[in-house]
């Protein structure tokens, strides 16, 4: 039951989004649609709640990409884990930041094409995995598939807060 509402609740939504983006068409998100309809105060608020609520998204990937990429260039036989000290991790962070804000002021355009190479790279590394899994499998690995699911939850009702776990 709870599967199907939230279904019916994201495809509500997502017809009120495609409605106001075609009566309203402005770019900039929530915040920017809010101003518009309810004034300046609650645009204002809308922004900064969104800038708030994504900027700790941000950190955290930024974070987690910091740790990876100090992790790749430290790891050894003497430090198999990659271990850096903290405020290598934050300065990197923070360069990281600087680059991308940088890139965002100076130059909107090059900003996009960062994404779209950053975003051809992930679906290239999706594809990777999913080959190397397949011809994995297909050179009867499958030892670990019979073992895998035990004690797992095969509720179809669940599957959906297991994909949002995921996602976010």
């Amino acid at each position: 039951k709870q599967w199907y509402q939230r279904r019916v609740r994201a495809g509500m939504g997502a017809l009120v989004y495609s409605e106001i983006g075609t009566m309203i068409p402005v770019s900039g998100g929530d915040p920017t649609i809010i101003r518009r309809i309810f004034g300046p105060l609650p645009g204002f608020l809308a922004f900064w709640l969104t800038f708030l609520l994504l900027g700790m998204k941000s950190s955290i990937g930024v974070l987690g990409f910091s740790k990876y990429l100090w992790s790749l260039i430290y790891s050894d036989s003497a430090n198999p884990e990659g271990e850096v000290s903290w405020w290598i991790v934050k300065l990197t962070c923070l360069a990281v930041f600087g680059i991308v804000v940088a890139m965002a002021t100076f130059r909107p355009t090059l900003i996009l094409n960062f994404i779209t190479v950053f975003t051809a790279f992930k679906v290239l590394g999706c594809a990777i995995v999913i080959v190397s899994g397949i011809i994995f499998l297909g050179r009867g690995n499958t030892q670990n598939i019979v073992e895998g699911f035990n004690g797992t939850n095969d509720d179809p009702k669940e599957w959906n807060d297991a994909f949002y776990g995921i996602i976010y």
